[in-house]
């Protein structure tokens, strides 16, 4: 008994030691979204198109890795806590990092007309998508490795829902030399390349919204017994003593309307001995292309009289309408509208 009382009085002793080593009680830190802006009528034109932006759409421009601070407390006594941005690690739960890098801009005037140029161009599109991304981290250069040697147009943190974009383009072009066709261009390749990566990227056979449009092709003809599996990425062989010959006895270069007659706008590489059929994720890009860059009306124009290449075309187009990316159907075009 005497015992149990003693641990009582002790446990109780403690508790009062903690409250007056430090009366402010310790808040947690885990609820706070730093991704909200707070207007300052104090800004310059950079923070004050970024809070526009952010009023108006909900979308977090940001050009520091130092995203917000707040004032916490240690046994009592103040200090100011930095939250700062990692690509790849998640700062509410954890993560992991990555091995992309990036340098910073601290040119302000050419990040404000990078920010007014990529809200114009790109947002219009991937805001309307089911593949919503809310936060734009700008930089001067993203690289895919710490040894800064590949530049990267921009690199998706899935993590934080966060692009991070650079200012400048994979040939090591700065935004601040380009021409305005120039800026288009690197934007619009941005875009198509955003649009192929929401899909999967190089792993776009694996999307299972994706199989319908790749079995257009993969049941267009009746390939030969001696290849197991898809056509994609085969290579046919053409001069050898087995060439790889078609139920009907011809060899793939023999048939007319090639590539068109098996759905597809181009062809990997075609050789003395070899015919190489293209890849699952060209086959996807060189369609992406084909509907960023020409309006229904001229596809139809142009392959109107192609059954399989309209069946493939109608079928990517559903599937981007069904995800909300309506928008980058023709767009390239549309562009060029508003601005003639």
């Amino acid at each position: 008994m005497m015992k149990n009382i003693l641990l009582s009085l002790f446990l109780a002793c403690g508790l009062i030691m903690a409250c007056s080593d430090d009366e402010t009680p310790s808040p947690s830190y885990e609820e706070r979204d730093w991704w909200v802006l707070t207007y300052d009528p104090n800004a310059d034109e950079l923070d004050q198109l970024i809070y526009k932006i952010y009023d108006e759409t909900g979308l977090r421009f940001f050009y520091n890795d130092t995203i917000g601070t707040e004032t916490r407390y240690t046994y009592g006594e103040p200090y100011t806590h930095y939250q700062t941005y990692m690509m790849g690690y998640d700062f509410k739960r954890s993560g992991k990092t990555t091995s992309a890098n990036y340098r910073l801009s601290y040119d302000r005037g050419i990040i404000k007309d990078f920010i007014d140029y990529y809200f114009l161009v790109v947002d219009p599109v991937l805001n309307t998508s089911s593949f919503f991304y809310k936060h734009f981290f700008i930089v001067d250069t993203v690289f895919n490795s710490t040894g800064n040697s590949t530049v990267l147009p921009y690199w998706n943190d899935v993590a934080n829902a966060t692009v991070v974009v650079s200012m400048t383009d994979v040939t090591k072009k700065h935004f601040n030399t380009l021409t305005e066709d120039e800026r288009k261009g690197l934007m619009i390749n941005v875009l198509l390349k955003q649009v192929y990566d929401l899909f999967g990227g190089d792993g776009a056979g694996n999307n299972e919204e994706l199989q319908g449009f790749f079995d257009i092709t993969n049941n267009s003809a009746e390939w030969p017994t001696t290849l197991t599996g898809a056509p994609y990425a085969k290579g046919f062989k053409l001069t050898t003593s087995t060439p790889d010959r078609f139920p009907d006895g011809k060899l793939i270069t023999e048939y007319d309307n090639l590539p068109y007659r098996f759905g597809v706008l181009s062809v990997r590489s075609v050789t003395s001995t070899y015919y190489n059929f293209i890849f699952k994720q060209v086959d996807f890009m060189d369609y992406l292309t084909l509907v960023l860059t020409h309006t229904d009306a001229e596809i139809r124009e142009m392959y109107g009289h192609q059954e399989l290449i309209m069946q493939k075309y109608e079928y990517l187009k559903a599937v981007l309408e069904k995800n909300g990316l309506g928008k980058f159907l023709g767009y390239e075009k549309k562009l060029g509208e508003v601005e003639d």
